[in-house]
């Protein structure tokens, strides 16, 4: 497969960028229990690495229910991972049809290695931001013994974006201030909390109806166009609460991919929504969820309960 024949197909397949690079060692400058398990360099990951090509699939935000505060949220990037890493799947089984070895859905550590690159400036709430997609992209890597013809782009180390400087916009409007000159304190940051993380009782009001993702410091990014879309009635009815909450993830699923629809993971955020939104509809629900074998789902089922009833004073 030539360069030329790679990005057609990379293209063909919904990536809106595409890269062959030669592998680098770009280490983060934190390493966070969160990304222990992220590497730092390619060969590591698959020795006899000569390429490493980046995907970038671009996305647009959903536009924010207008139901009384009553539907769920889930960001539009969970959707845009999914397809990219299913689409990075085919492209790696075709280099591999052709004799190469691949090695797709590299837990590797992705912003570092674009910023050492110069393929993206890195703002202060630490996300890549590139021309034509800002930060809203989702990136998938494959590694390949394939020699392509890699790009001389130039090593730089990760600047922050000469339009941060002075913005700083993003650090005012995060809830939890987790964002600084510095970059982001992962401890805090509303988003890590979601994939999996205890949420304190004094953080779930901040979630509001958000039941994956946090794009709050993204929304007011001006390196971010405006463009938002409905989200899809698909998706919606996906993520009706009650469903939810009976652990009927297939639709869900399907959407964002199984790795992030998770049943102990969406339950417990599906009743700290019911329990944020007043969903008195979803009391049912809740109360079988209080005999769960998961302490997570029986303790915020219990809260959100105290919640709707009026109870709860954190």
């Amino acid at each position: 497969m030539t360069n030329e024949a790679l990005e057609k197909r990379a293209r063909e397949l919904g990536f809106d960028r595409v890269w062959a690079l030669r592998p680098i060692y770009a280490p983060r400058r934190r390493v966070h229990r969160l990304n222990a398990n992220v590497a730092d360099d390619p060969e590591a990951l698959a020795p006899g690495t000569q390429t490493v090509i980046l995907l970038l699939k671009g996305y647009v935000p959903y536009r924010e229910a207008a139901e009384n505060g009553r539907g769920a949220m889930i960001s539009a990037y969970y959707a845009a991972s999914n397809q990219a890493y299913a689409a990075a799947k085919v492209l790696a089984r075709e280099l591999r049809e052709e004799g190469w070895h691949t090695l797709s859905g590299a837990q590797i550590a992705i912003k570092p290695m674009m910023a050492r690159y110069g393929l993206g400036l890195e703002g202060y709430n630490t996300l890549i931001a590139v021309d034509g997609l800002g930060s809203r992209f989702h990136a998938q890597v494959i590694l390949t013994d394939a020699p392509f013809a890699r790009e001389p782009l130039p090593e730089v180390m990760c600047t922050v974006d000469e339009r941060c400087r002075g913005c700083r916009a993003c650090a005012r409007v995060c809830p939890v201030g987790a964002i600084s000159d510095t970059g982001v304190d992962i401890e805090k940051c509303l988003r890590a909390r979601s994939e999996g993380e205890f949420i304190p009782p004094e953080l779930r009001p901040l979630y509001e109806n958000r039941l994956l993702g946090c794009e709050i410091c993204q929304n007011a990014c001006l390196r971010n166009a405006c463009e938002t879309r409905e989200m899809p009635a698909d998706v919606s009815e996906s993520l009706e609460l009650g469903r939810l909450l009976r652990g009927d993830l297939g639709a869900l699923a399907d959407e964002i991919g199984r790795n992030y629809a998770r049943k102990t993971r969406i339950r417990v955020k599906a009743a700290m929504l019911a329990g944020n939104l007043r969903r008195a509809d979803c009391m049912g629900e809740l109360k079988e969820l209080l005999r769960s074998d998961s302490e997570r789902e029986s303790e915020m089922a219990a809260w959100a309960i105290r919640q709707i009833e009026g109870k709860e004073t954190t």
